[in-house]
């Protein structure tokens, strides 16, 4: 790992200078927005009263995670994110692509639950530039890699702020064990360019590749095992084969030194879950020998890791985009695309995978594709992010308890949705817009706007504009095919730490970044949960993994 100067790191860099023109109206507050934009890095000024805030990152998103901190530990929030280098780019999942880019660690301050969030801006506070294709996925390890900015370090090695497994479309994953970013600058390690000792360790198919396949394609999914010690990593490939990979194995036959890519590991065990590229799969939190995947053949299994030759559970289903396995929940929730399936039936639902026998609930029901989804198990509710550029927050219910025998929809789900944020096209289009396929047509002839909904109150949510809007586009808007997606939203994600459990992130097609606080998520119960912990948590030194 080097620190190279800006000049060095232009080839990692995305293209676009800036960004497209947009405005920002929120609801409840008169005064109108004027249309404005942001050049490639820049952070706008947080709202006094939203608090919400925009970034341009320079490119379209696919990969977006918060920093998973310990319980009490009063530290600055970071998101990982990667993007395309050019706004046009396109990949299919059958080739393999190599290239250079550029994972970014966005400092978004001290998002602390229990007083005012600090009123400067983000910043990006260093990159990672790699060479191994562009990122699909990434995945924090959950727990146990984080250390308090002054644990002390014997040099070369710094102050570890997590374990990041970097997805890319050579294929393999690599995981980068990243530092805090005032370690590269403290008296100890001087702000020059130089080496520095961050393991990096990178995960192969090898010698347990498919037989039709010299390699099994790109890598569409993964997870960490969320039970202590995180110890094992399930990856998917196009070829619809998951691996499991064990990072604490010793054996000489898994672990393989390369000298041009350092440390490989093997995985310990294959299995082919399905026909085609396995897009979606997640571990159930309770039990680390069981596994839910969704693949491009329209299945979504359960699976048994100790009885890998039949899956417990079979559902077909439409196209799986994301799924995510909430911690007391006897199913998962899954998030679609609108391939194959009728009009109105497509969007986020819950599966019950067989404990109560229940059907299928539609959480968010939409008319363009889902493509990403998030579930905060602090407030038992779901965010989804779609094509259309509509962030959907939803309160769920208790499943368990949830009589799945009452006919009324309304009155079996008990979800309550809002829109947060909606991108759309500018009210000052042509009278016949022209089909603009590319993003220099799109920015030359469009702006995007965001509406945001007024997070701090609920009250009479159904009589507002924001549900109206959200309830005409479920099933009532036309999709144009032949423009360029620019209002997408491809990731959406709660941020998992208590403390901040009520900030949420979306970023898409476009490159801008947005963060929104939900105030009204802000519950008593929580207070008292955290007024029983420590300011700081018990940090005892790691070694590295």
């Amino acid at each position: 790992f080097l620190v190279y100067s800006f000049s060095e790191l232009e080839k990692y860099l995305p293209r676009e200078l800036q960004s497209a023109a947009f405005k920002v109206s929120r609801e409840g507050l008169g005064n109108k927005e004027t249309v404005q934009r942001l050049n490639r890095f820049q952070v706008s000024d947080p709202h006094p009263e939203r608090l919400d805030l925009t970034v341009f990152v320079g490119g379209p998103v696919w990969a977006l995670e918060w920093c998973p901190l310990p319980d009490g530990a009063t530290a600055h929030q970071y998101l990982a994110l990667a993007c395309h280098q050019g706004m046009d780019q396109q990949h299919v999942f059958n080739q393999m692509y190599a290239g250079a880019g550029l994972v970014q660690l966005w400092d978004m301050g001290g998002l602390d639950y229990r007083s005012r969030p600090e009123a400067g801006p983000a910043s990006l506070v260093y990159g990672l530039g790699q060479e191994k294709g562009f990122v699909w996925q990434l995945k924090w390890c959950p727990a146990g890699a984080w250390e308090p900015p002054n644990t002390s370090r014997k040099a070369p090695f710094l102050q570890r702020l997590g374990l990041l497994a970097v997805a890319v479309s050579t294929g393999v994953v690599s995981i980068y064990s990243l530092p805090h970013p005032q370690a590269l600058c403290s008296p100890c390690h001087p702000d020059t360019p130089g080496p520095y000792a961050i393991k990096v360790l990178t995960l192969k198919l090898g010698a347990s590749k498919a037989p039709h396949h010299d390699k099994s394609g790109q890598v569409l999914s993964m997870d960490w095992l969320p039970e202590k010690p995180h110890n094992i990593m399930a990856i998917g490939f196009y070829d619809g084969t998951v691996g499991l990979w064990d990072l604490s194995s010793c054996s000489s036959l898994l672990r393989v030194c390369d000298p041009s890519n350092g440390l490989t590991l093997l995985p310990y065990r294959c299995f082919v879950a399905h026909d085609n590229a396995v897009r979606a799969l997640c571990f159930c939190p309770a039990s680390s020998q069981v596994m839910a995947t969704g693949g491009n053949d329209r299945m979504v299994k359960l699976w048994d890791l100790k009885r890998l030759y039949q899956p417990i559970n079979v559902q077909k289903r439409n196209l799986t985009t994301e799924v995510c396995w909430p911690l007391a929940s006897p199913g998962t929730f899954h998030s679609q695309e609108i391939s194959y399936a009728s009009r109105g039936l497509t969007g986020a639902y819950y599966n019950d995978l067989g404990y109560r026998n229940a059907r299928s609930v539609f959480i968010t029901p939409r008319t363009g594709t889902v493509w990403s989804l998030s579930f905060s198990d602090w407030c038992n509710s779901l965010v989804t992010g779609d094509g259309l550029g509509e962030v959907i927050f939803a309160l769920l219910p208790d499943f368990n308890c949830t009589n799945p025998s009452l006919r009324r929809t309304v009155e079996r789900r008990f979800v309550r949705r809002f829109a947060l944020s909606f991108s759309q096209s500018p009210e000052e289009r042509p009278a016949e817009g022209p089909s603009t396929q590319t993003y220099r047509e799109a920015v030359e002839n469009y702006y995007l706007h965001f509406s945001d909904s007024n997070l701090q109150s609920f009250k009479n949510y159904k009589r507002r504009a924001p549900w109206k809007r959200m309830k005409q586009t479920e099933v009532k808007t036309d999709l144009d095919l032949d423009r360029m997606p620019l209002a997408a939203l491809h990731k959406v994600r709660f941020n998992p730490n208590m403390s901040c459990h009520a900030w949420v992130a979306s970023v898409g097609q476009a490159g801008l970044l947005r963060v929104h606080c939900l105030h009204n998520m802000s519950g008593s119960h929580i207070n008292t949960q955290l007024s029983a912990l420590p300011t700081e948590p018990g940090g005892q030194e790691e070694e590295e993994q």
